[in-house]
């Protein structure tokens, strides 16, 4: 007897497309079989004819209720993981960004207690260092202990979250250390400076000239200095959103060095060009790094292909369009970031598999395996095997549907993909063999967990990808 059983669906995971019934049995995967076999003998039972039987999606670059200046971005952590649920999101990994005059332990601290039974799916939280001073880094190691595996660092926003590199190498020597591994928000904070310099002496400082102030030697430049980091401390690192074409130059010399360092991009550098910044609503495109030409876009399409990104996640950064437009006239008072947790599986799905540009086990691995694998979640979560948490979605790849932002359930009035016609859509959701989502939404935000993470399973499956 299983407490669930899904039949007729065909059963995808990073090595193999398998026609299969699931099996499930208190919230574990128990039973992979052939089709019809587990029908018989199951409380409940979930037809997928038709459909695709996917391990959940997890979201590793999410921000939640996150406050910079002058905004605070829209979502607390239900709105968040609502949405997640509905775009098959059964795993998120927000950051516990530090206040001002916060520890790096009190924020992850506060971000845990503001989740508890807040939650429609599972969740983490990556560690943030804002500072290097012997006090944070000393929290490292603790960090770590809790649960928090991976520590982010940015390169960028000088004024509130920005390492230099010297600060940046010792918190990766600090977090090697301790067996944990890194995100790094790769830009060259100074070149950026200067060009917004350039820009103000000539009045030009509207939303429209946020590409030209961010361009892509600012985001390689500062990806090389990580990749030599990265050799010299060895700690795990991911090199997020990337968005510019000789990243591949990058991932390159990090596969022949036999470096641990992996590439993450988002949706809308794979769907989206910068064209967007010369409509009339293109501030609500801002973030950075900012879109890029179509050049950019297909070389980043063609590291999907090759398997030379990792992972690809939303950046879900949710503010208003009223937040987006109060200074459209001023770059450096903007906010920055997109939303899409909700978005992201349909429009990769779209983007790379239906266009024939991946296959849909590289849809898995992108979105789902891998970044279980490099945040110490696997084989718990990313695969569908027999052990494993019964986090699935049942997805229909050949539902054709416009995103628009009333039949969305994000914590926003807008999206950067609204009125795109999309292929695939997640029908059915389960955490840990829960109905979260069932056409609409049918679970509560209590089914969500916190997931702790451990160095022994983080890190090690950098090379591997």
């Amino acid at each position: 007897m299983v407490d669930t059983a899904i039949t007729n669906g065909r059963v995808v995971t990073e090595r193999a497309v398998t026609d299969a019934d699931v099996g499930i049995t208190d919230g574990r995967i128990t039973a992979i079989t052939a089709p019809g076999t587990l029908h018989t003998t199951a409380t409940d039972v979930i037809d997928a004819a038709g459909r695709l039987v996917l391990p959940g999606f997890i979201d590793s670059h999410v921000h939640v209720n996150l406050e910079l200046g002058e905004y605070t971005t829209t979502d607390e952590m239900s709105d968040l993981t609502r949405a997640a649920a509905h775009g098959g999101v059964t795993t998120v990994i927000p950051f516990a960004v530090p206040d001002r005059d916060e520890s790096p332990l009190a924020a992850l601290g506060r971000r845990r207690e503001e989740a508890a039974g807040d939650a429609y799916v599972d969740y983490s939280f990556h560690g943030c260092l804002t500072e290097a001073t012997e006090t944070s880094l000393a929290q490292v190691p603790e960090l770590i202990d809790r649960g928090a595996t991976s520590i982010k660092a940015f390169m960028v926003y000088e004024d509130r979250l920005m390492l230099d590199n010297g600060e940046l190498r010792d918190v990766m020597d600090r977090t090697a250390d301790a067996g944990g591994t890194m995100l790094v928000h790769a830009e060259d904070n100074a070149i950026i400076g200067r060009l917004i310099e350039r820009h103000r002496e000539q009045g030009d400082m509207a939303y429209d000239a946020h590409a030209d102030t961010h361009p892509p030697v600012s985001e390689t430049a500062a990806m090389w200095t990580v990749s030599e980091l990265v050799a010299e401390s060895e700690c795990p690192t991911l090199l997020v959103h990337a968005s510019a074409r000789r990243t591949e130059e990058i991932a390159t010399h990090a596969e022949r060095n036999d470096l641990p360092l992996a590439v993450e991009t988002c949706p809308h550098y794979l769907a989206l060009t910068d064209e967007v910044y010369g409509r009339d609503d293109g501030e609500a495109f801002v973030c950075s790094p900012p879109v890029r030409s179509n050049e950019h876009r297909e070389a980043l399409m063609e590291m999907v292909s090759s398997s030379r990104v990792a992972v690809v996640n939303s950046d879900h950064c949710g503010y208003t369009m009223s937040q987006k437009r109060r200074h459209r006239d001023d770059i450096t008072r903007m906010p920055n970031g997109l939303p899409g947790v909700e978005t992201t599986g349909p429009v990769l799905h779209t983007e790379a598999v239906t266009s024939g540009a991946a296959s849909i086990r590289q849809f898995v691995r992108l979105m789902s395996t891998n970044v279980a694998k490099l945040f110490g979640l696997y084989p718990e979560k990313g695969t569908i095997a027999v052990g494993s948490d019964a986090d699935i979605v049942i997805f229909d790849p050949d539902e054709e549907w416009t995103i628009e932002p009333e039949s969305l359930h994000m914590a926003t009035d807008y999206s950067p993909f609204q009125g795109r016609s999309v292929t695939g859509r997640a029908e059915t959701v389960l955490v840990r063999g829960e109905r979260v989502v069932d056409g609409g939404l049918v679970g509560s935000p209590t089914v969500g967990e916190y997931c702790h993470r451990t160095p022994e399973s983080a890190g090690r499956h950098y090379r591997e990808l």
